[in-house]
């Protein structure tokens, strides 16, 4: 265990002296601002092919919202881009990375969206803005479709045990009889969801236990023995948990899968294991299919794609989110990037264009919305954890 968490330490002195960063949250507004309307057909505050000709950012400082504790994937993925996307940035001004955790990143989405400058120096970067959006409403004070998105990367996620839950296999483990303890930052995850979907959709007893900063958070409690279960984004799950696989600490189980031609797949990089309805279809036959948590469970990869993004809150001016569309595609183009995120996250990075990711967003919503039994069912998971 000495060894594991010295080389985990390591890997974080060297992230932090290849890419340092602000670590420090700017200061929450003095009262909540008003609740908008959630209407899922608003129009895009600016038009993404404005001129960005004019635009220079030059002596500037641009920061990048991360609404999660350091340590997890959001952070790490954020770190390793914002030195490349400085140098696409017209006038190559500082990019830093500031993190603002609170209730599973809803704090830093809704500061950014009401609050922060619309001066385009203020970047939001989330990994959980679609799933709250579409099930815990209450808290939400953003419109999805108004929000001014920029880029965004695809990844998908893996769940995995302890070795002290005893199960090497999701029949193992629904054949046990043993308590899950489940954590994530939030139950309106699209990490947890398939999870609690299925475990309710198998009969297995669990508690969900949320309230974590980020999925290093999770990694901890998981060593400490307060979870017994828990997921992360594979760059998360190459970097950090692998480690802790083939130490024996941790077990893989499952996946989030990709979605491919209208089919939920195994994602390529974990080839080995299945995907949730995989898995359900595996225990309890094909009748599981009409049940209404499998059916869940099938329409949540769908939040996956495109899942790491970065936009803008609307007000910023059209010219400055056409050049920093422009800086983002540059940016993740760049084969030294893209070299640097293979060798630190193990995986290659699967990139959408500000425009594909608006479409997707919405595409998204939209798909959710034209099943609202499953998706009232989803959302009291969301409230409830069970």
């Amino acid at each position: 265990m000495r060894d594991v968490m010295a080389r985990l330490t390591g890997a974080l002195l060297v992230l932090a002296v290849l890419f340092p960063a602000a670590c420090t949250a700017p200061a929450a507004p003095a009262a909540s601002p008003p609740k908008p309307a959630r209407s899922t057909g608003a129009a895009p505050a600016a038009a993404p092919d404005a001129p960005a000709s004019s635009v220079s950012f030059q002596g500037k400082t641009v920061t990048i919202i991360v609404p999660y504790s350091p340590g997890g994937s959001s952070d790490i993925m954020t770190r390793l881009f914002a030195p490349t996307f400085a140098q696409y940035l017209p006038g190559n001004p500082n990019v830093v990375v500031q993190n603002m955790p609170g209730a599973g990143g809803l704090v830093g989405e809704n500061w950014v969206y009401n609050v922060a400058p619309k001066d385009g120096l203020t970047i939001l970067h989330t990994a959980t803005i679609v799933t709250h959006a579409l099930f815990d409403p209450e808290q939400v004070q953003y419109e999805i479709p108004r929000f001014q998105w920029l880029a965004s990367v695809t990844e998908g996620a893996v769940a995995f045990g302890s070795k002290d839950l005893g199960a090497r296999t999701l029949k193992e483990l629904v054949g046990s009889g043993k308590h899950v303890f489940y954590g994530e930052t939030s139950p309106a995850s699209s990490r947890s969801m398939p999870v609690m979907l299925f475990l309710s959709l198998m009969g297995v007893d669990y508690t969900f236990v949320g309230g974590y900063g980020s999925s290093g958070d999770m990694r901890l409690a998981l060593r400490r023995g307060e979870l017994n279960m828990t997921s992360d984004a594979l760059s998360g799950y190459y970097t950090a948990v692998k480690p802790l696989v083939e130490e024996g600490i941790a077990v893989p189980l499952a996946q989030v899968g990709r979605v491919r031609d209208g089919q939920i797949v195994r994602d390529p990089y974990t080839p080995d294991l299945p995907t949730w309805s995989e898995a359900a279809r595996e225990i309890k036959g094909d009748a599981v299919k009409s049940a209404i948590d499998y059916q869940g469970i099938e329409l949540l990869p769908y939040t996956r794609t495109g899942n790491f993004s970065y936009g803008y809150p609307p007000g910023v001016r059209p010219e400055v989110v056409a050049a920093v569309r422009e800086a983002f595609g540059k940016a993740f183009d760049d084969p030294a990037l893209r070299a640097g995120y293979q060798k630190a996250l193990g995986i290659e990075i699967s990139p959408l264009s500000g425009k594909d990711t608006q479409e997707t967003m919405e595409g998204v919503l939209a798909r959710f919305n034209s099943q609202p039994e499953v998706l009232e069912r989803i959302r009291q998971l969301a409230k409830t954890g069970s």
